[in-house]
């Protein structure tokens, strides 16, 4: 079986969880929790994973981490082995405890890593466990707002990026997080087709870039490596536009008994180069779904006869490599003006 995509460079943040197989509980009782915080403090200490926020639910636990040295599958062995192998024999069972590989996603630093905070401190009042995030006990909640933090718990990466944890600071800190995150950063947040990476689009992109050009990445999961190197319908099109020197309602049109080449080149390479779906790419090219795979078919045959059409092919991946070498890396949006955005909405 492949590896999942991790992406494990030193300095990243990471949003990780785990929960346990077939609904079981992972925490009965405090021993359990004490348990599983002094192995974060040893993930800390051993492989320089540092936890910045953490709550532990009945059947499973979410993380914000910073992966110092780039450790964070040798520490997340560490952090679920023995912690299995301990609730073993503290509970007197055998066998897996955990379902499967846990799961992460890198998290952008600026404002990305605080709605990470925000969402993790308030898994508690999502699931009806507490009506406030500091109601629950096994949150790093209490920490940020009472100013006193266990030795698991690293709160200076966020404080940077919030404030100065004076007395105002935790206040304005507990009203954040009991602040529900605005529409489009839940949808981000709570997205059934988890994706290892958070942030703005450029942030995005500037990942998929490094990771499309890196061999290390060959080995992990197909189906995970190429949905994030693949690009995106508007990518290929703004591409196509810029090379055919079309607006996107010409190159897109269709024409009943002409061949609009520039639009069937552009369909082909969204089939080759987007993890889009069949009724994604018709809905942008104004076909049926059913469609998609006879027009794609038509047009390859014409690769197959027509080296002048072979070369515009050629031509249209390359530029969308080359403008995607162009893009400019994402933009180190001050802090400040994010908490007051949300504060002012």
């Amino acid at each position: 079986m492949p590896r999942p995509l991790r992406i494990t460079e030193p300095g990243l943040f990471h949003h990780v969880t785990h929960r346990a197989a077939n609904r079981r509980t992972l925490f009965v009782h405090d021993e359990d929790r004490e348990a599983f915080t002094d192995l974060l403090e040893q993930c800390a200490e051993r492989w320089g994973v540092r936890t910045c926020a953490a709550v532990l639910l009945p059947g499973r636990y979410h993380l914000l981490v910073r992966d110092v040295a780039g450790h964070l599958s040798r520490a997340m062995r560490h952090l679920d082995g023995v912690y299995t192998q301990a609730y073993n024999r503290r509970h007197d069972r055998e066998g897996s405890l955990l379902r499967g590989r846990f799961k992460d996603r890198v998290v952008q630093r600026q404002r990305w890593v605080l709605e990470v905070v925000r969402w993790i401190h308030r898994q508690p009042l999502r699931g009806g466990l507490a009506e406030t995030p500091a109601a629950w006990s096994w949150s790093s909640h209490a920490a940020y707002v009472t100013g006193v933090a266990p030795a698991w718990l690293d709160t200076r990466e966020v404080w940077e990026l919030f404030g100065e944890d004076t007395p105002a600071d935790r206040e304005r800190f507990d009203a954040f997080v009991a602040q529900p995150p605005p529409t489009r950063v839940r949808a981000r947040l709570t997205e059934s087709n988890w994706s290892p990476l958070l942030g703005s689009e450029a942030f995005v992109e500037d990942w998929r870039r490094r990771i499309r050009g890196d061999e290390r990445y060959d080995a992990m999961d197909p189906a995970e490596v190429r949905r994030v190197r693949a690009r995106t319908l508007d990518e290929v099109i703004t591409a196509a536009c810029d090379l055919f020197a079309q607006p996107e309602a010409a190159l897109l049109a269709g024409t009943r008994g002409r061949l609009n080449l520039p639009r069937m080149l552009t369909l082909l390479v969204c089939r080759e180069h987007t993890a889009a779906t069949l009724d994604e790419t018709a809905a942008r090219f104004g076909v049926s779904p059913g469609a998609i795979a006879s027009l794609a078919t038509r047009i390859r045959r014409k690769l197959a006869d027509d080296p002048d059409i072979t070369a515009q092919h050629a031509a249209l991946v390359a530029h969308l490599d080359t403008r995607a070498e162009r893009r400019p890396g994402y933009d180190p949006t001050g802090i400040r003006r994010f908490i007051d955005s949300i504060e002012g909405s």
